[in-house]
């Protein structure tokens, strides 16, 4: 056997066991924006409440999250927990949105609607898998979704098309992202 390969003695570990997980994010359409910081305490090996802060493209966004982990397993001889987690939470910004890059790549800025506000609230979701090495190490990785919730909040500056005068439609009421983030728990 292998220095790594001797089981770990005792019971099997949790992710409480290291209760405070600090972790970088990077991503589209994640709690925190395209990159930002969490922070959250885990209450149980299978609950975590925290909350996250980082920065859209236009402005600081973030909010707190409950992150469940339904599925754990650990490996003794790796030193490894993994989980399946659901995140659930409360992501509050700026919007200046004008259809994503799609649609800046295919239209003239004239030709794009423009929906503005200074504050949104997205109900966010985050599904993915959690790595937490016991020596603290961790990495998730997942596909995130994010639900409008104040639509009325948002401002439209319609495209001016030549036929058909000023047109504007609603704003994106939900979003697909994925995201990908590595920390240290304490």
């Amino acid at each position: 056997m292998l220095p790594d390969e001797v089981p770990l003695p005792g019971p099997r570990p949790e992710f409480s066991d290291r209760p405070i997980h600090l972790m970088a994010v990077l991503g589209l359409g994640s709690l925190v924006g395209f990159v930002g910081v969490t922070g959250g305490y885990s209450v149980h090996d299978r609950v975590e409440l925290g909350g996250g802060v980082g920065y859209n493209g236009e402005g600081v966004m973030g909010g707190p999250y409950v992150r469940l982990r339904p599925l754990v397993s650990a490996n003794q001889y790796s030193h490894t927990l993994h989980a399946f987690a659901v995140d659930v939470g409360l992501s509050m910004g700026r919007l200046d949105y004008d259809g994503g890059p799609i649609t800046r790549m295919t239209f003239m800025p004239e030709e794009r609607t423009r929906y503005r506000s200074d504050f949104v609230a997205w109900l966010q979701t985050e599904l993915g898998w959690e790595m937490l090495k016991v020596e603290g190490f961790s990495m998730r990785a997942g596909y995130s979704g994010s639900l409008l919730l104040n639509e009325g909040n948002v401002d439209c500056e319609p495209a001016a098309l030549p036929d058909e005068g000023q047109v504007c439609g609603h704003p994106p009421k939900f979003l697909l992202g994925v995201f990908f983030s590595m920390g240290y728990a304490l």
